[in-house]
């Protein structure tokens, strides 16, 4: 499998530096590591290339920075639908 798509809402931590990011359930079974690991990822017709990082129970939390945040046109608490791939 090259990608995989699944639908997560956007939160955001509470407090300054909070993270704003999805959570990817199922992510360690399709990147095959429970490691930090490079995804190029489709949301809203617009692509990134971002860190997954894990979040210790084999799922990964994509981050989403205001850059990112502002081309989707969404807020924390939207739902959205990711497309992810491995990064080449």
């Amino acid at each position: 499998m090259n990608s995989a798509s699944f639908s997560g809402v956007i939160t955001k931590e509470d407090g300054a530096g909070g993270w704003t990011y999805v959570v990817w359930q199922g992510s360690s079974e399709f990147l095959g590591t429970r490691r930090a690991t490079k995804v190029s990822v489709r949301v809203e017709n617009h692509e990134f290339n971002i860190t997954c990082l894990p979040v210790g129970d084999g799922t990964h939390m994509l981050p989403l920075n205001k850059s990112i945040m502002k081309s989707i046109g969404k807020a924390a608490g939207d739902t959205i639908v990711m497309e992810v791939r491995r990064a080449q």
